[in-house]
């Protein structure tokens, strides 16, 4: 049974890019453009590892993650911080509030798929 992503991103072009790699990796995928749309999949879909930019509009990545580690389910699954915002005072924080990784964008295909493999195959 493929492993299920959620990736919350204001970006269309990133949520599509992601689609790809991760369908022509065999996960399942659903996307998200908004924070409280994010919550809103999260909750029907219940992932297995959630995807997630930091400058959403409507809220902040670490409101969204604040706001899932509340539900049923969601206290162990892994959220990686996914977002251009790279130096390591930005890493530190994310990693601080809620976030079990931080992957810097621009990223290749095979980064983040080893990223995956490694939260998911703990």
């Amino acid at each position: 049974m493929p492993r299920k992503i959620l990736y919350i991103d204001d970006n269309p072009q990133s949520i599509v890019l992601v689609s790809k790699w991760l369908a022509q990796a065999g996960y399942e995928f659903k996307g998200a453009s908004s924070g409280e749309e994010g919550i809103t999949q999260a909750e029907a879909y219940t992932p297995e590892l959630v995807l997630i930019d930091i400058d959403l509009g409507d809220m902040t990545g670490i409101e969204v993650v604040q706001k899932l580690r509340k539900l049923p389910g969601f206290a162990t699954i892994p959220f990686v911080a996914f977002t251009g915002n790279v130096r390591r005072v930005d890493r530190e924080h994310y990693l601080a509030n809620g976030f079990d990784f931080h992957l810097g964008k621009p990223v290749t295909q095979r980064e983040l798929l080893n990223v995956l493999t490694q939260l998911l195959d703990k």
